[in-house]
């Protein structure tokens, strides 16, 4: 039970869910931050900055500096109360006398949050009668002064590599986790309890069981076992697991997760509109903007907001910036910021940077009506593609709406406020803004591969989006079928109640079949979808918000 004397006085106070991780953020008057998991929050009254860290004294009077190349200490908390800080390397090079296993050449040091999660799921994985105790982790901590990342030896390229969240590349981490009692392998064998062969032989199993779960350590020590007293740590496992700082999940379990994970994600998005009842972390909330159910949730530690599209708070973690900002991605538009990636869990998706607050950048006299107008805010563009789908309109499926902390200041000259004023009474949980100026927005598309039911039931087969100015150009299409594709969906657009104020080839979206041949219906014509809406406006001509359930 938490002494209500010893609580943390915290500046600001929430519960976070990171990754299949719940934590206590706690954010403390002397600027320091703590991360609770639920094993830490039991012992909040002794987890203060004083107790885990100070200066030399402190440390000759409270802790002991464990052996090895990293910065780890065994620190006494209260009678009965152990646990192990670690100061986290991420980004720090391997040091040469780490000796990795075979194949594990270019690992990297885990993130403190990839880290706790690697090793929450390893303890869902290790199950049976020879399961080893996997030491329990209770906090990450985050020390008040800020550095540069050379002076605490980080290659920022390698921590892009593996960040879960928007870290503070300039701020020391730390993981705290319960001390097990009890003797490491390699204490036993220089004390004289085991021999070579045996100490040997613990290793291996060690390796061998990890690898029936589809992990492994990439710096396998004898160090990492513990034979667990039972006299100071109770009835259970007699080996303990320590040390996740390079635990990493085999390549076969890692694509056998990356499926399982798009698979799910995939029958998700088919459901995506269902009524849910709760399934909601405290830090989420279900909104709607303009008739379209969303998850939001302001995104920890990087002061941003993420919109998802429905209903399933299951398909938050699938956008987090994280996930897709900093993988790989092709540019899809010679003049906007349009880019196709593969996120982190195998899913494809098509981003853009929204344009709205800037005047379009068109010819007034022959585009009078598009400058007039201007461009459509993310949430507009979201329920027009929604009421396209109802009206029959193909259209590409709209995933979810990305405001990043990121300031865009655009010139008063070059700015049109009307998006501003009409969203103004949209306003979020936190009290702010849905649509906020300076701010850039971010929207994210389904990446044409075929329709949601289909591969909800099998993505084996895939289709190849090309729009149709490309596909004229690479002769897929002649230019008369580029003419009348244009003119056709500008009629069934029309009769939806809407027009294109910046028509254009590009905007309509085709498909190329596994052979490299354009898609068409049974009876020849050609397949397409709409993919473009910052300009698309309502029937009527005027400037209005357009409701999903119009």
């Amino acid at each position: 039970m938490t002494d209500p004397a010893r609580t943390l006085a915290a500046v600001k106070r929430e519960s976070l869910r990171i990754f299949d991780v719940e934590y206590e953020h706690l954010l403390l008057e002397d600027g320091s931050e703590l991360f609770l998991t639920a094993e830490g929050r039991k012992h909040e009254a002794h987890l203060h900055p004083e107790d885990l860290w100070g200066d030399a004294e402190w440390i000759a009077r409270r802790a002991v500096r464990l052996s090895g190349t990293s910065s780890v200490y065994r620190i006494r908390l209260q009678e009965g109360l152990e646990v192990v800080l670690k100061w986290n390397r991420m980004g720090q090079e391997i040091p040469g006398e780490t000796h990795l296993m075979e194949g594990a050449e270019n690992v990297v040091f885990n993130s403190p949050f990839e880290e706790f999660s690697l090793v929450q799921e390893l303890e869902r994985s290790v199950t049976g009668p020879d399961a080893p105790r996997i030491q329990r982790p209770m906090a990450i901590y985050i020390h008040k002064s800020p550095s540069q990342p050379w002076e605490l030896g980080r290659d920022l390229t390698k921590i892009r590599k593996h960040e879960d969240i928007d870290l503070q590349l300039d701020k020391s981490y730390a993981v705290v986790y319960r001390w097990i009692h009890g003797s490491d392998v390699l204490q036993a064998f220089q004390g004289g309890a085991l021999d070579q062969a045996r100490m040997n032989e613990e290793t291996a199993a060690m390796d061998q069981r990890l690898a029936e779960a589809g992990y492994f350590v990439a710096d396998r020590k004898p160090q990492h076992i513990i034979l667990v007293d039972p006299r100071l740590e109770g009835e259970g496992p007699a080996r303990g697991l320590v040390d996740f700082e390079l635990l990493k999940r085999t390549a076969d379990h890692a694509a056998r997760r990356n499926r399982q994970r798009r698979e799910a994600y995939l029958w998700r998005q088919v459901h995506r509109f269902d009524v849910r009842g709760g399934g909601l972390s405290p830090n989420l909330h279900q909104v709607e903007i303009l008739g379209v159910p969303y998850v939001w949730g302001n995104l920890e530690g990087s002061g941003s907001d993420l919109w998802v599209v429905g209903r399933d708070p299951g398909l938050f973690d699938y956008f987090r910036p994280e996930k897709w900002r900093k993988t790989d991605k092709v540019k899809l538009s010679a003049g906007g910021q349009t880019f196709f990636t593969t996120t982190k869990d195998d899913i494809k998706l098509v981003w853009k940077t929204s344009r709205v607050g800037e005047m379009p950048h068109l010819d007034f006299d022959t585009h009078r009506e598009a400058v007039t107008f201007g461009f459509n805010s993310p949430f507009e563009e979201v329920a027009i593609a929604l009421h396209f789908a109802k009206a029959g309109v193909p259209v590409v499926y709209p995933r979810a709406i990305f405001r990043s902390d990121n300031r865009t200041r655009i010139h008063e000259l070059l700015f049109d406020p009307s998006r501003y004023e009409s969203h103004q009474d949209f306003v979020m949980p936190d009290g702010k803004p849905a649509l906020r100026r300076d701010h850039s927005y971010i929207t994210l598309w389904g990446y044409w591969n075929g329709t949601d039911n289909e591969l909800s039931v099998s993505d084996a087969h895939h289709l190849y989006p090309i729009n149709a100015n490309l596909a004229f150009k690479y002769h897929h299409i002649t230019d008369a079928e580029r003419h009348d594709l244009m003119a056709s969906e500008q009629e069934r657009l029309c009769k939806a109640g809407y027009e294109d104020l910046n028509r254009k080839g590009s905007h309509l979206l085709l498909s190329l079949d596994e052979k490299k041949k354009i898609l068409r219906d049974g009876e020849g014509r050609i397949a397409l979808r709409y993919c473009n809406l910052g300009l698309v406006r309502g029937g009527s001509g005027e400037k209005k918000l357009i409701s999903a359930s119009a």
